[in-house]
């Protein structure tokens, strides 16, 4: 109807007005039509949200000497700080990531980015080679997530904000519970709508669903997970139940601006705009360090394929 594709124009045009033309060309027939999706149209409004909410700040918090920059967060007051993550050594530019033993792992559902994937080792790449150019080429100014190891999180069964200890049959029960769910999505296919920068210097992808009639739904996923692990923690560190996001890089405040990270992510988006991929599993991820996907600390995984929804 034509009523609702003139206010989806508007929509999307409040919503996508920073992108190039060519990237919101791109988005415009690879997305389904405004209004047929609500997950669709919250993930490009969310992902606007959170590019506006750091354009508007002329400092960021990760460029600002005096603030407390929080890495991760559950809302309960247990927040991790980038001081507990990094040492960071300027004289000698080296970053050593402080990987703590957890008691308890965390057991995380993730979804991993093929990791021979074209896409995954391209998004690397390129990440590496608007830095530099950014001026961001010391060790000690960015840290950078292993190209392998790019994953979207889901839901967490413990987390170390909240840990909740489980024994060896309820894990694998847990496990059990994840392959079940996965079972019932197809296959996840994602396209890439911006990359944006956090106030605490994450340099994030940002990924939306292409219009396809094979292609499963996270926000679908998550209410599985969260039906059928009852255990879980309330306070989930991924609070959004639509986003699909992965994490490429973290500014370390040494070196640069707050505008030259802004420009970082501005570039990539224009560049890597419309970049697709297929996830095909989740994992499930006991990591034994804090954030040991990130630091690249010890973590053990089991996979659970989504089930084959092809269409010719």
């Amino acid at each position: 109807s034509s009523s609702s594709s003139s206010s989806s124009n508007r929509e999307r045009e409040i919503w996508w007005h920073d992108l190039s033309s060519k990237c919101q060309f791109t988005l415009g027939q690879t997305l389904a039509p405004f209004g047929e999706s609500e997950d669709v149209d919250a993930r490009s409004e969310l992902y606007a949200k959170m590019f506006r909410s750091t354009s508007d700040t002329a400092v960021l918090d990760i460029f600002n000497p005096s603030k407390t920059v929080i890495v991760q967060t559950a809302n309960n007051n247990n927040d991790l700080t980038l001081d507990k993550v990094f040492v960071i050594d300027t004289e000698k530019d080296e970053v050593t990531p402080i990987l703590e033993k957890l008691e308890i792992p965390v057991r995380a559902i993730v979804l991993p980015f093929p990791s021979t994937s074209e896409g995954a080792k391209k998004i690397g790449k390129i990440t590496r080679e608007v830095l530099a150019k950014n001026g961001f080429s010391k060790e000690t100014s960015v840290w950078l997530q292993n190209a392998e190891l790019y994953h979207a999180s889901v839901y967490h069964a413990s987390h170390h904000l909240d840990a909740h200890k489980a024994k060896g049959n309820e894990i694998r029960e847990e496990v059990r519970v994840v392959k079940e769910s996965a079972k019932q999505i197809c296959p996840i296919k994602i396209t890439l709508e911006r990359i944006v920068i956090t106030s605490s210097g994450a340099l994030v992808s940002v990924w939306n669903t292409r219009n396809t009639r094979d292609g499963g739904e996270i926000s679908e996923f998550r209410q599985l997970l969260h039906d059928n692990l009852p255990n879980a923690p309330v306070n989930q560190i991924v609070s959004n139940k639509s986003i699909i996001h992965a994490t490429l890089a973290r500014f370390l405040g040494t070196t640069g601006t707050s505008e030259n990270a802004k420009n970082v992510a501005r570039e990539l988006t224009n560049v890597l705009c419309g970049l697709e991929m297929t996830l095909p599993m989740a994992w499930f991820v006991e990591e034994r360090h804090t954030l040991a996907l990130a630091l690249e600390g010890e973590y053990d995984t089991v996979g659970a394929p989504f089930r084959d929804c092809h269409v010719d």
